[in-house]
Order: structure tokens, then C-alpha cells, then sequence
């Protein structure tokens, strides 16, 4: 499969561009430019996780007043509301936390909110698009949720009569017709899951009716249309095309012990799945195959599933690795770095754990995160930062919350001037009932300069309690 990395809808349907990156779960952005207006959907893995833009009616607090979902509130908490918002785009996990949306309703809300927005930009065909792989954090802004790939058939569906993709001769599946679980999100007729099952095999369209039986050739007809509008179905290649073109590799223990270890050695390209010299599109082309064969979904069972952990953290490096080989700035920057023998730093190493420990903090997984900056502190002991959320994590449950004061006071002991680690002391004390202690510890940390968001959540700032909110560290304890 072929995803173009820009072009137009006009030429590329956006229910088209959906469905293909929904079957190669990609992660990563789609900018939809239209004149002024900047749409950007945010894929993680297959799933539209959030749809940002610059236009204020597109934004869901301003839909969300011209739905009347926040009708019960009056004009000064709605006046308040705006102001604390601001112009950021994402607003759900704040409304919910100021008790202005029933979280019970945010992802329903989310949903028909997505929906209208994809509806809308769908209709237009002068739209320019650009996508981009890569992960895009969010952090704990409750997400969309919705399969790019179930958004594609809706879509499709929705507009049949619009002029689509035209009809190859011989098509075959972009997606395992085997994969139920996958299938199952799709919102597929029993028809259209039929013609989907005979193209686990490329088909001539006039072999296909009699492969689908007992669906109606004028059924099987209709269905494919649908099926190749959404994407999930393509032009089966005729005559030998390029290696992106061919069937995938069967992925064998010694295939997924070779990806292992080039994503061990950060060996980007081989990990991508391309050439060291590749072209910036030639690195997509790999990465999306990449992306199918090694998506760490397809190992939790099975005979491989031994290797899970190890697939998932290389697979976390692959979006890293992607955003590098299609960056000329980046790229040259790594292919510097790799004429020397390749040692990487503790502390790269180190936050390299701390990242992934938001990210799991982010997704309710407490105790997860604090093994792995437990693992980043030993790494390297000296990046206060990585302690300080440590602490933050265990001040969040009540029996441990003398326990992270005391590592707190030792680490303010042993790093005087760090504003971030006497910030966060105080805002534990203060949580813990000790303003006195409190207020001295904050003293110190605004004397020492700190403008670090524990300090300035410490002090009462109410921008910074805003931001806090959508911090996976402070959140938690905020709300303790």
C-alpha cells in the first residue's frame, strides 16, 4: 500500500486517506489545510485520538454552547470558563475537570464532535492534506477514540454518491479479512464483510461475485465500491512492481530478533525497514510496512509472544525513528552521530524512561510509571526532574504519602538548588496539612528563580493549575 505522504482531497478522498492509515495503524498527524483553516486529526496507532484546528467554532467548547450542552450554566461560569481556556483547542479533560461536562458524556460528546468536523472537511475537495508519522502527545486530554479506519467507512457511507476513487480491474484486501477483532469496529454490513473475505486473495472485480456468493453481483458491486472508497481495499498489483508493492514477509523469530536488536543498536533504517540512504518518501513506504508487520497488537499471543515487551519499546523507537529519516535537518544530525562508535548517554537513556513513564502515567498506569522513573533514577541521578515526578506519583496514593515527602526533604537536602525539587516539597507539605514548612519551601525555590510549574502550582498560580490539570504527575495530586 502506497499512503501519500500530501496531496489533495480532490484526488485522495479523506475517507480514503482514513481507511489506509486506520489498516496500517499508523501513528501519527494529518493536516487538513483549506485556505485559513489548518484541521489537524492526531492518530495514535490506527485511532483518531484528537482533531485540533485553528478556526474557534470548530473548537469544542464554542460546539458544544451551540448544542446547548451547556445550558445549565450561567453566562459568568460560561465567561469564566472562556477565559481559562483561552485559544487551546483541547478542552474536554478541563471542562470535565471543572465539573462543566459529565465525564459519563466526553467521549459521546467527543465522538458526534469528531464527526461533524470529518463530515465537514470531507465536503470540501480543494483541501490540501500532509500526512505525518510520529507521535504527537496530548497528554491526559481524554481521547476521541474512534478507529480511522471505522471513521473511513462512515464517511464512505455517507457519501456514496460523491465521486470516488476509480474502479480497478483486479483489487485485493489491505487488511487481514481474518483480522475479526479488527473487522468487528468497522460498522460493516454483512455484504460488505463478505466481499472483504474474498479478497483475502487478489480477485478480478468480475471473479468477485461469484467468490462472495450468495451476495447479489448488484450487492458485491455496490460493497466494493464502498470498501475502496474507505481505503481498505486497493489495485492489486498485475505485473511485478517495487518491494512496496509485493506481499509482506512471513515474520519469523529471526525477523523479529533482527528488529530487536537494530532497534537496540538505533540503527534507524533498518528498523524502519529502508535503505540507509533512502529518500524521505521511501522511509514512509518502509515505515508503514513496518508498521503492519511489527505492530506489538499482533504479538500478545501466539508463538512469539515471549517477545512482546521487547517488540512494543523497539516499536515506541519507530515513530522516533521515522520523524529522524524524514527530517534532513534531523537526519543529517543522526548520520553525524553514527560515524563514531554509537554509546549512548545514561541520561539520554534516562529520558528516554522518563518520557515513556508520562506517557504510561497518562494512560492510568501509576504504578507502571513509577517503576520505570524508578529505572530512569538510577539510570542517572542527576536530572532532579525525574525524582521530583517519582514522588509526585507516590504522594497520589494516601498510605505513601509520608514516604514521598521524606524523599522529597532528602532530595532537597542533597540538591539545594533545584527550584523544581523545593517546589514540589512545599506542594506536598501543603497538600499534607504543613503550611508552615510549606511556605519556607517556597520561599526558597522563588528566591532560587524557579519558574517551574510545580513551583508556580505551588504558589497558587491559577494558569498553572490549569496546565497541571493536563500534567499526568500533578493531576493526580490535584484532585487528592
Amino acid at each position: 500500500m502506497k499512503i501519500p505522504p500530501e496531496g489533495r482531497l480532490a484526488t485522495t478522498p479523506l475517507e480514503t486517506l482514513l481507511g489506509m492509515l486506520g489498516a496500517v495503524r499508523a501513528t501519527g498527524v494529518v493536516d487538513l489545510r483549506r485556505k485559513k483553516l489548518v484541521r489537524r486529526l492526531v492518530l495514535d496507532q490506527g485511532v483518531i485520538r484528537a482533531i485540533l484546528s485553528n478556526a474557534t467554532e470548530d473548537r469544542l467548547f464554542e460546539w458544544l454552547l451551540s448544542r446547548g450542552e451547556l445550558a445549565e450554566l450561567d453566562k459568568d461560569r460560561l465567561d469564566t470558563l472562556r477565559a481559562a481556556l483561552g485559544a487551546q483547542p483541547l478542552a474536554a479533560g478541563f471542562l470535565v475537570a471543572h465539573g462543566a461536562l459529565p465525564a459519563e458524556r466526553a467521549q459521546a460528546l467527543l465522538m458526534a464532535h469528531a464527526g461533524e468536523i470529518l463530515a465537514d472537511a470531507a465536503g470540501a475537495s480543494d483541501t490540501a492534506f500532509e500526512v505525518r508519522a510520529g507521535k504527537l502527545d496530548l497528554g491526559p486530554e481524554p481521547a476521541v477514540g474512534w478507529p480511522a479506519a471505522a471513521a473511513a467507512v462512515l464517511l464512505a457511507r455517507g457519501r456514496a454518491r460523491a465521486r470516488g476513487p476509480a474502479m480497478p480491474a483486479r483489487v485485493a484486501a489491505v487488511i487481514d479479512p481474518a483480522d475479526a477483532a479488527f473487522i468487528g469496529t468497522l460498522g460493516l454490513t454483512d455484504d460488505e464483510r463478505a466481499v472483504l473475505a474474498a479478497l483475502a486473495q487478489p480477485l478480478g472485480v468480475t471473479e468477485l461475485a461469484a467468490r462472495a456468493a450468495p451476495v447479489p453481483a448488484a450487492a458485491a458491486r455496490a460493497a466494493l465500491e464502498l470498501l475502496v472508497r474507505a481505503g481498505l481495499v486497493e489495485a492489486a498489483v498485475v505485473e511485478a512492481g517495487g518491494a512496496d508493492d509485493e506481499p509482506l514477509e512471513e515474520v519469523d523469530e529471526a525477523a523479529i530478533k533482527r528488529w530487536i536488536s537494530a532497534a537496540t543498536a538505533e540503527n534507524l533504517p533498518a528498523l524502519v525497514g529502508c535503505a540507509p540512504g533512502a529518500s524521505p518518501a521511501e522511509a514512509r513506504r518502509g515505515y508503514y510496512r513496518t508498521v503492519r508487520r511489527f505492530h506489538p497488537d499482533r504479538f500478545r499471543q501466539g508463538p512469539f509472544a515471549g517477545y512482546y515487551k521487547e517488540i512494543e519499546n523497539a516499536f515506541r523507537l519507530l515513530h522516533e525513528a521515522i520523524d529522524v529519516l524524514t527530517d534532513p535537518q534531523a537526519r543529517a544530525r543522526w548520520d553525524k552521530q553514527k560515524k563514531g562508535p554509537e554509546i549512548i548517554p545514561p541520561a539520554r537513556i534516562a529520558r528516554r524512561l522518563y518520557e515513556q513513564a508520562r506517557e504510561t502515567a497518562a494512560a492510568g498506569h501509576r504504578l507502571e510509571a513509577f517503576e520505570l522513573l524508578e529505572r530512569a533514577w538510577k539510570t542517572d541521578a542527576t536530572d532532579p526532574k525525574i525524582a521530583v515526578a517519582a514522588a509526585l506519583l507516590l504522594f497520589g496514593n494516601p498510605r505513601r504519602r509520608p514516604e514521598a515527602v521524606e524523599r522529597l526533604a532528602a532530595l532537597a537536602r542533597s540538591m539545594p538548588g533545584a527550584p523544581v525539587v523545593l517546589g514540589a516539597l512545599a506542594l506536598c507539605l501543603a497538600r499534607s496539612g504543613r503550611e508552615v514548612e510549606a511556605r519556607s519551601w517556597l520561599t526558597k525555590a522563588q528566591r532560587d528563580g524557579g519558574r517551574e510549574l510545580v513551583v508556580r502550582v505551588a504558589a497558587g498560580d491559577p494558569a498553572a493549575l490549569v496546565e497541571a490539570r493536563r500534567d499526568p504527575f500533578l493531576a493526580p495530586l490535584l484532585r487528592a
